[in-house]
């Protein structure tokens, strides 16, 4: 049991049309410890988004966000725009704990779905076993 001082966000853009963004995302992280929200996740300017491209966000937290890797209940994430859609191929999330051990949060090889504004609360990733 250790807290999370990094989070990375790794995705893949499908390759269909019209499968690319430049909206900004948001991650939701619903812990025993409450629930942690990052609006706004990438730069709109970089191309980590458009169709076929990988992309990866880092998130360094506080102390103050209290992220404990082992309290993790649900990881949600949700397209930030409500004029766009995007079509992510394979979606990851990764930690690092202040112990400096990584773990694979959430694996999701094969999304290939659709996020569009509608998607509240999120779509929720594939949370592994810790």
């Amino acid at each position: 049991m250790a807290r999370i001082k990094r989070l990375w966000l790794l995705t893949v853009t499908a390759t269909d049309s019209y499968a690319g963004t430049h909206a900004p995302l948001r991650l939701e992280i619903a812990s025993h410890n409450g629930e942690r929200v990052w609006d706004d996740l990438g730069d709109p300017r970089q191309n980590d988004r458009e169709r076929g491209q990988t992309g990866c966000q880092e998130l360094v937290l506080s102390e103050a966000d209290n992220l404990d890797d082992t309290q993790i209940k649900e990881i949600r994430l949700r397209i930030h725009d409500a004029h766009d859609a995007w079509m992510p191929k394979s979606i990851w999330v990764l930690s690092e704990n202040v112990d400096g051990e990584i773990k694979l949060l959430s694996a999701n090889p094969d999304w290939n779905s659709w996020f569009d504004p509608e998607s509240r609360p999120g779509y929720a990733l594939c949370l592994l076993p810790q």
